[in-house]
């Protein structure tokens, strides 16, 4: 499906619904100086078309995953297609992406317990046929880890959540939200079988405390990139904070993060042109202290991409 070209009234409701999308449509009609019918005709034709989805993001460690992993596989070349729709049939691992470079794919996984984390590693992952090569690496923090393509974001760090803790409402609140994060606080009350304002209190509680958010994730090839790119990157020790926090005020670094593995660092970053990819690589992060090598693994496809944590 083609992508629709953009106005600036498009560009002006993505911005909002990037910052929050749980602004209802008399919200976004007066922000956007349009009529109602207008602004809910926008928002569905972006829907639509693939440009925006809306999704209810939760902080995993408040969910009590407590363990980040990053994968990085090779397959054998007949293989592949079989390893992928393994790979993608699996719970844990929540993105999956094709690329080029030193891996056939790279894929995030998140688990509750070390010893989930062992099983999945020593039983699930060798028992998927045609996988050739296996890394993993633990994700020990996020330095950045944002959704906005058309607005700056103050503070695009994780809340640290994992001392709270969420009672079965609070789980199943943030499931039904998963599914449908536009839900109105009536819909949400009348499924829970609760009053509206205790679903209004809860959501003001998790909202509050960043462990949820409601946002439009906007499709960023509709915004004219033509790309995106894993980057894995070894440094001098001792300079890991330092290069983590450079690396993410780049503007078109989407998410960062300080590893044990392969790579201290690793980091997704969009580009427009592969001339623009070249000119990060050759510029941006020649000023990284104390780099010491860097690998770029252009992604081919998105074969899985969920926002969705199962919630016990």
């Amino acid at each position: 499906m083609s992508l629709p070209e953009l106005d600036p009234l498009d560009a002006r409701l993505i911005g909002l619904l990037e910052t929050d999308a749980r602004r209802p449509y008399t919200q976004l009609a007066s922000e956007l100086g349009v009529s109602v019918p207008t602004a809910q005709a926008r928002l569905q034709r972006l829907l639509d078309a693939g440009v925006l989805r809306i999704i209810c993001w939760a902080d995993h460690v408040a969910l009590g995953y407590t363990s980040e992993v990053t994968l990085a596989l090779n397959a054998h070349p007949d293989r592949l297609p079989e390893a992928v729709e393994r790979l993608c049939a699996s719970g844990p691992i929540r993105y999956l992406v094709l690329c080029t470079g030193r891996f056939d794919m790279i894929a995030e996984a998140m688990f509750r317990s070390r010893d989930e984390l062992s099983r999945f590693l020593l039983d699930e992952l060798r028992s998927i046929p045609g996988l050739a090569r296996i890394e993993s690496m633990l994700r020990l923090r996020h330095v950045k880890l944002s959704t906005r393509l058309l607005t700056d974001e103050k503070d695009s760090r994780p809340a640290e959540n994992s001392a709270l803790d969420l009672d079965a409402m609070d789980k199943a609140l943030i499931a039904e939200l998963q599914m449908d994060a536009r839900r109105t606080p009536l819909e949400l009350a009348r499924k829970l079988n609760v009053s509206e304002s205790t679903v209004r209190r809860r959501l003001q509680r998790l909202l509050g405390r960043g462990i949820i958010r409601i946002v439009g994730v906007t499709n960023a090839f509709a915004l004219g990139y033509r790309g995106v790119a894993s980057i894995g990157l070894k440094v001098a020790p001792g300079s890991g904070h330092e290069a983590a926090e450079i690396l993410a005020s780049y503007r078109d670094v989407r998410t960062v993060g300080i590893y044990a593995g392969r790579y201290d660092l690793m980091a997704w970053a969009l580009f427009r042109e592969p001339a623009d990819l070249d000119h990060f690589i050759s510029t941006q992060l020649s000023q990284i202290p104390g780099l010491r090598d860097v690998e770029v693994m252009p992604h081919l496809r998105i074969a899985k991409a969920s926002h969705r944590f199962p919630i016990g």
